[in-house]
């Protein structure tokens, strides 16, 4: 939200609703002036809660457009303003390696008081400053503060949801370290890991390579042609290039400047020094992998240290030099610094009314848009499909109705015959037939028989498509009890794929039931049970799948009720519609209205 109310996202001219949004956060800073201001809003003074503790008033400044882009009246006055303080207090604490929350007990937990400032179990004692009581900020450290935050807002928008990302991350990981040091520490890695997921680093020499990795190849390749031992060199080389320890080592070496071995290091105890750095960032993310796959948790030695070093030796002789979370902490930091410093600026394509707080993309109603052909393409010919089944359901149920949808047939018809033989068009088809199945005769189109005969080919090539509309229309009198199980095999096989066809997740369950019948009436029980078990699975917890499923184990040859199982116990309102006279607004479609409707 701190991008989006900076402003770099709107129209030049265009009328905005500005609003300031205040709240209270309780830190360990004490500012050099009364009042600190910041590109997004200002510090004051509020009171001194304890000697090493105080409260601040934050106002932040939002701004929104309040035209849209078609010139009528935005409704999205300002958002709650909650994310926004956060996002600052993010910032801020990360910026100053101090504390700013919201939360007066999560303040009173963390910061310490003078006496505690030492322990080593509380994160006050894992980290140099981070939690210390009474902090205070020089003025060159704000100037510097003012100029990481400029940077920060203006990157370009995929830069600065990553570097935000990074930021909560370090923060929230300095934040629980005295709870779990080890998931701290796997966190503070994640931060950096997060940002070399794309970048590009340079490939390993074979003179790095882990010494026992590069032996046992060298070992291997004794007494090997030249060409052979380089040809596996450079193939291991290159898998190693791919791995994801080098990418975080060798990105996080290269936003490590000098600055972080001079001015970064002034105060610290034991920091960490350059020729030991590669060594110590692979030991963190094997620290980080052994937490993540095996739960393995970090003993208090490596982290349980006075005056917060960076790094330590272990008493034992054969174990190397370590980073401690301060270490950690420290080399983030500059990292995210530089990652912000040195990342593309300026504005990009983004769409910032979709990433408003407080907004939630939904799927909108099938009645609101069915009946508009504008928005059947064969993108959408899907959800088409699987809005009238969706109505066809209520309609059976006595829960609702149909919405008259002339329009969209007739589209199907001027349509389907020029179509090559794809999803698509049978579900343009399976949209048709289930239509001509289900309403009434005055919209009933006079030439469905013919056209759906001619178009016959098209249909049975996706026979899921074709048993949906006969279901639902009462036509099944056709289908063979083999046709059945290859259906429910073909469509069992076909829900595991990512993109499939979305419907009522009763059809799926029926589809199996109706395998399951043509099975146990054919005396093949182990058959039966397999299609049962998968109509359970489809409707998990469904009583009436449930019992049907421990009669066809038992050898027996129920016969499921399929409309209580599609379309539940019927429910009449006081004042039904008639089929066909659904309410609709001629102006709302699918695909002008809302793209919400078509999402995956």
């Amino acid at each position: 939200m701190l991008q989006i109310a900076s402003k770099m996202y709107f129209r030049p001219g265009v009328k905005l609703y500005e609003t300031t949004h205040r709240d209270v956060y309780y830190t360990n800073a004490l500012l050099p002036t009364r009042e600190l201001a910041l590109p997004a809003g200002r510090l004051l003074p509020s009171s001194t809660l304890y000697f090493w503790m105080n409260s601040m008033t934050v106002e932040a400044s939002e701004a929104l457009e309040a035209v849209l882009e078609d010139g009528s009246d935005s409704g999205h006055i300002a958002t709650g303003g909650s994310e926004l303080i956060d996002d600052l207090a993010d910032v801020l604490s990360f910026g100053f390696n101090l504390t700013f929350t919201r939360s007066a007990d999560l303040a009173r937990l963390l910061i310490a008081r003078p006496e505690q400032r030492r322990r080593g179990d509380s994160a006050a004692g894992l980290f140099r400053q981070t939690f210390d009581p009474a902090v205070s900020i020089s003025p060159e450290r704000v100037d510097q503060f003012r100029e990481f935050f400029k940077d920060l807002l203006a990157l370009e928008r995929p830069y600065f949801e990553a570097s935000l990302r990074a930021i909560r991350r370090i923060r929230r990981a300095c934040e629980r370290a005295g709870e779990n040091a080890t998931a701290s520490f796997t966190d503070l890695v994640a931060a950096l890991e997060s940002l070399s997921h794309e970048a590009i680093t340079p490939a390993p020499t074979w003179e790095r390579l882990d010494g026992s990795k590069r032996r046992l190849f060298e070992d291997a390749l004794k007494g090997a042609q030249p060409e052979l031992a380089e040809a596996v060199k450079a193939a291991v080389l290159e898998s190693e290039h791919a791995g994801a320890t080098h990418s975080f080592v060798q990105f996080t070496l290269d936003h490590l400047d000098s600055a972080f071995y001079r001015q970064g290091a002034r105060s610290a105890t034991s920091p960490v020094r350059r020729q030991d750095a590669e060594r110590l960032l692979k030991w963190a993310y094997r620290i980080r992998s052994q937490n993540v796959h095996r739960l393995a948790e970090l003993k208090e030695k490596y982290w349980i240290m006075p005056d917060n070093p960076e790094t330590v030796r272990p008493v034992v002789e054969s174990e190397p030099e370590i980073l401690t979370l301060e270490g950690m902490r420290r080399i983030a930091t500059h990292v995210v610094m530089n990652y912000v410093s040195r990342s593309p600026k300026g504005v990009v394509a983004f769409d910032w009314r979709a990433n408003l707080p407080g907004t939630a993309k939904l799927f909108i109603a099938p009645q609101y848009w069915i009946h508009n052909p504008d928005g059947l393409t064969k993108d959408t010919a899907d959800r088409y499909l699987a809005g009238l089944v969706e109505q066809a359901i209520k309609l059976h149920a006595g829960r609702g109705s149909v919405t008259i949808m002339d329009d969209t047939i007739g589209k199907i018809e001027k349509t389907v015959a020029g179509m090559a033989s794809d999803p698509s068009k049978a579900y343009m088809l399976g949209l048709y037939s289930l239509w001509d199945g289900i309403t009434d005769d005055d919209h009933r189109r006079p030439g469905a028989a013919k056209l759906l005969e001619a178009q016959a080919s098209s249909l049975a090539g996706y026979p899921f498509v074709r048993l949906v509309a006969d279901l639902l229309s009462g036509r099944l009198g056709d289908w063979t009890p083999e046709q059945l199980v290859d259906c429910a095999d073909a469509r069992y096989l076909e829900r595991i794929q990512k993109r499939h066809l979305r419907l009522p997740v009763a059809i799926d369950a029926a589809v199996q039931a109706l395998a399951a019948d043509a099975s146990a009436e054919a005396g093949d029980f182990d058959a039966a049970s397999k299609y049962a078990a998968r109509a359970v699975e489809e409707l998990p917890g469904n009583d009436l799948l449930l019992d049907y499923e421990q009669q066809i184990t038992s050898g027996a040859v129920p016969k499921l009720d399929l409309s209580r199982l599609i379309h539940g116990d019927p429910e009449i309102p006081e004042s039904q519609p008639e089929s066909g006279e659904e309410t609709v607004k001629d102006d709302e479609s699918p695909g002008a209205e809302t793209s919400d409707t078509f999402e995956s």
